[in-house]
């Protein structure tokens, strides 16, 4: 009961792998580069519903990309099969990046550097 293929029909579980790389591809991002222009606004306070929010959304990435990877035949952005030990690459760089971008952002709300 653990494979959806099992459950589901192929249309249901096409359209669900869809769904998940259309999050972690497009609308998973999204909701990152608001939630980091929110947290370049919010100057005075250092940890904001916008952080959490942030938190969230790389989470859901992760989880994304790996339920995409793990049980929906995962893709790359080039619908390439996925080679072995792309999710562990992903969620290096992820973690990364996002822990870079959460830092730069609250860095140029505190000191003013950006003019939003």
């Amino acid at each position: 009961m653990s494979d959806p293929k099992a459950v589901q029909g192929p249309e249901a579980v096409k359209g669900l792998s869809i769904l998940l790389r259309l999050w972690w591809m497009a609308v998973g991002n999204g909701v990152l580069f608001f939630s980091t222009i929110y947290i370049m606004k919010r100057r005075e306070e250092f940890l904001c519903a916008a952080d959490a929010v942030f938190a969230c959304a790389v989470l859901s990435l992760l989880v994304t990309r790996y339920v995409d990877l793990r049980f929906y035949e995962g893709r790359t952005s080039d619908y390439e099969p996925a080679p072995p030990g792309t999710w562990k690459g992903y969620a290096v760089q992820m973690l990364l990046i996002s822990a870079a971008v959460w830092t730069v952002a609250h860095l140029a709300g505190h000191f003013r550097l950006l003019p939003i």
